[in-house]
């Protein structure tokens, strides 16, 4: 509901509609203004509205050269970096408190625990991660927890995937457990099926980060006031 105080000369605003109509009681000073079926728009956060905020212009170096397929965390303290192409991580990566790393890549993700560490991305505390992906975040069945009652984070950052973030099962599921922020502007599949234990505990388990919120580095920060002109 929108009031506004008879003789104030301020106004409370545009009303802004989706749909339908607005109705006034009594009187509707001069000031008053209504949009109706308009509705305003907002930046979609994805890969592309990322990348032109980074800084990394036209022909970036490659952060994996010569080894995504088995892709190890860029050596850099803290920084930006790119890579062109899909990407496998499936060795431990550990992100410690005073890193704060962002990889923008331009293909597909996929995580395999294939040495069945568990814990396959760990970001410390006041540590930070994001890989922003223009395609898919393909997280293999092997990464997770065998016992099911274990909440150990397996992947810990922030991934923003313009495609579909795929959490695959096979036949004797583990549990995946992920801490952080996970966006799929696309879609986001939950494939894993504890058996009888999905009566009790969830096949994919997710864990608020907040520190991550605190940690977040500038070029991932903007204003949330959108300027925009409707009629």
């Amino acid at each position: 509901m929108l009031t506004q105080v008879r003789g104030d000369v301020s106004s409370e605003g545009i009303a802004l509609t989706g749909g339908g109509d607005i109705r006034g009681m009594n009187t509707i000073n001069s000031r008053g203004q209504v949009a109706i079926g308009t509705k305003p728009t907002r930046y979609i956060e994805n890969y592309a509205f990322f990348y032109r905020r980074s800084g990394l212009g036209l022909n970036p170096p490659n952060a994996f050269l010569g080894s995504a397929g088995d892709a190890l965390k860029p050596t850099t303290q803290s920084g930006v970096g790119f890579h062109e192409g899909d990407v496998t991580i499936q060795q431990t990566w550990q992100v410690n408190a005073d890193e704060s790393v962002v990889i923008f890549i331009d293909g597909n993700v996929t995580l395999s625990d294939t040495f069945a560490v568990e814990q396959l991305i760990q970001v410390a505390e006041d540590g930070f991660l994001a890989l922003i992906i223009s395609g898919d975040l393909i997280v293999g069945a092997s990464v997770g927890n065998g016992d099911v009652t274990n909440v150990t984070p397996n992947v810990e950052g922030v991934f923003i995937v313009d495609g579909t973030i795929y959490i695959q099962s096979d036949v004797d599921d583990k549990r995946f457990v992920g801490a952080g922020t996970f966006v799929g502007w696309t879609d986001v599949k939950l494939e894993r099926d504890l058996g009888t234990d999905n009566a009790t505990i969830p096949a994919e388990y997710f864990i608020y980060r907040p520190d991550f919120v605190r940690n977040t580095p500038d070029i991932m920060k903007h204003p949330h006031t959108i300027w925009q002109e409707t009629n």
